[in-house]
């Protein structure tokens, strides 16, 4: 005689696609970027985690403790369009440097944890980079500066 077995229904397909969903996205939520590189800004040196992705760029600093100077977050678009920041889940100040389309600082804006405001681009730009605030100004970076990606 045989024992019939239990059949276990489609429950424990959908069980176990959901542990891996949920596992995904805590390994996502542990870093910021996987990438980090040195830049330069007027010859400045800064190490930033790289954003290029649409859940780095949508997760940013959220999360972070601080920056250091000389840290930052350098994001990065395959495409040149305007760019709106804002300070959802950061919990210390911030500049939001901007690039246009040569890669020169067309506008650094302030942003303090809290703040409902947003910043926007003055053009379209490919690249964005926050960093602690005041350091542009403790850096001397200015308006018109260019920024330079690689060795």
């Amino acid at each position: 005689m045989t024992v019939p077995r239990r059949r276990r229904g489609p429950w424990v397909a959908l069980v176990v696609a959901v542990l891996v969903a949920l596992l995904l996205v805590a390994t996502a939520c542990t870093s910021n970027s996987d990438t980090t590189t040195l830049v330069r800004l007027d010859g400045v040196p800064v190490e930033v985690d790289v954003a290029e992705t649409s859940a780095e760029h949508l997760r940013g600093l959220q999360g972070a403790d601080a920056l250091g100077d000389g840290e930052g977050m350098l994001f990065v678009w395959d495409e040149s369009a305007l760019r709106t920041f804002g300070m959802k889940d950061v919990s210390f100040p911030i500049d939001v440097i901007f690039f246009d389309e040569s890669l020169r600082v067309s506008a650094i804006e302030p942003l303090d944890p809290g703040d409902e405001e947003r910043v926007t681009s003055p053009g379209p730009s490919s690249y964005v980079l926050e960093t602690p605030r005041g350091w542009a100004d403790r850096a001397g970076v200015a308006l018109g500066d260019q920024l330079e990606i690689g060795e």
